[in-house]
């Protein structure tokens, strides 16, 4: 704000315009040149309205807005962008890879983590298609992300440009012939093992849920038989050629394993005599997510990202229905609530015989990126030390 209380843009803009031979391309050239952060890129048309940004309908909001080409949204930086012309050549220029050019599309796996509403059109009480969800998503609307706003593939999605948001498959007002980009086959309480929504159906009573509740979700592997129906009417929109180039150059992001510890190894907290080993159940769920990536990758998945685990021991859930520690039977009371550690050691094993099952993958398909996405101390440290992210 300045004096005037008149909002004030933080960060400065400028174009420079003028008539051709006055050196424009020149000057910025100059400034990305002394710039510490600075690029300079040429080209024509890399929008629907130019180099810069084309005016898009957003399919959610029915609302009008800019999006942004290249990466004309670096902060402190100086971008200079150009366009080609006989006197200033492409090749003159100094071109920069953007992030546009890692993958076309965007294909989401997993649970509530990355669902942007396909519950809503399965029979399940887990839902969240209405307040205070979606508080902080554009419009105030409750879409079924179980988020007060976007979901990481959202923000994925937006900033690699393939899309403003991603879309739920199972959604009826989803229309290949608008080629979407970026979708989800995410289901919230899902996993990579398949008695985990048995499992949910034991926990009807300790969840609080009415009997006559039958709890359900789309387990991965059920969401891999939704994309072969996907490819299949992608091939009738689009042909088989196209398909074929969209699904390889597109990126399989998969978020899962949560609802497997949570419900199917944990369950309530009880019968600790009785269950298997953490190092037990870690190998079932390995098999299942290696069997899962083979799957993708026959499906001609040729990039794949992988989220390892947040930490277990500091999710509500966890910390509601287990004991404060492993040889003890009660669940801490509502003022000793805290993470538990010894869960957030559980998870951070697994994250590690994940990576690894993620890298002997890798040396055998050496054709194919399969990428760990590491998020457990960031997580960590933010539900730890609030206060020092504002």
């Amino acid at each position: 704000m300045d004096q005037n209380k008149v909002p004030v843009r933080g960060d400065i803009h400028v174009i420079i315009v003028g008539d051709p031979g006055l050196g424009k391309s020149q000057l910025l050239q100059a400034a990305a040149t002394v710039s510490p952060r600075g690029i300079y890129v040429c080209g024509n048309a890399t929008t629907n309205a130019g180099l810069t940004v084309a005016v898009v309908k957003d399919t959610m909001t029915s609302d009008y807005a800019f999006e942004a080409d290249l990466d004309v949204g670096v902060t402190a930086a100086i971008v200079g962008l150009t366009r080609a012309t006989k006197t200033t050549p492409c090749s003159e220029a100094r071109f920069v890879q953007t992030s546009k050019g890692l993958f076309r599309s965007l294909y989401t796996f997993g649970d509530s983590y990355v669902d942007p509403g396909n519950n809503d059109f399965i029979t399940t009480p887990f839902r969240s298609n209405f307040p205070p969800y979606g508080r902080d998503f554009p419009g105030k609307v409750s879409t079924g992300r179980f988020s007060n706003g976007l979901l990481f593939p959202d923000l994925l999605a937006y900033y690699v440009g393939v899309g403003k948001y991603t879309r739920p498959y199972l959604d009826p007002r989803l229309d290949l012939k608008e080629s979407p980009t970026a979708i989800s086959f995410a289901s919230a309480t899902s996993g990579y093992d398949p008695d985990t929504s048995l499992s949910l159906n034991s926990l009807v009573f300790v969840l609080n849920l009415s009997p006559a509740q039958t709890v359900n979700a789309i387990q991965l592997f059920d969401q891999m038989e939704n994309f072969k129906q996907y490819k299949e009417r992608l091939v009738k929109t689009i042909g088989t050629k196209k398909a074929k180039r969209k699904i390889e150059k597109a990126l399989f992001y998969v978020n899962a394993g949560s609802d497997d510890f949570a419900f199917t190894y944990f369950q309530d907290g009880k019968d600790q005599e009785n269950r298997r080993t953490p190092q037990q159940y870690e190998q079932v769920l390995l098999y299942f997510v290696r069997q899962f990536l083979q799957r993708l990758l026959d499906q001609g998945a040729r990039k794949i990202a992988v989220n390892g685990l947040p930490p277990l021991g500091c999710i509500p859930v966890g910390i509601t229905l287990l004991p404060a520690t492993p040889r003890n039977t009660q669940a801490v009371t509502r003022s000793q609530r805290k993470c538990l550690d010894y869960v957030n050691v559980i998870s951070s094993d697994f994250n590690s015989m994940l990576q690894e099952e993620l890298d002997d993958l890798q040396s055998e398909h050496p054709e194919i990126k399969i990428a760990y996405i590491y998020f457990e101390e960031p997580l960590l440290d933010v539900i730890q030390n609030p206060d020092d992210y504002g």
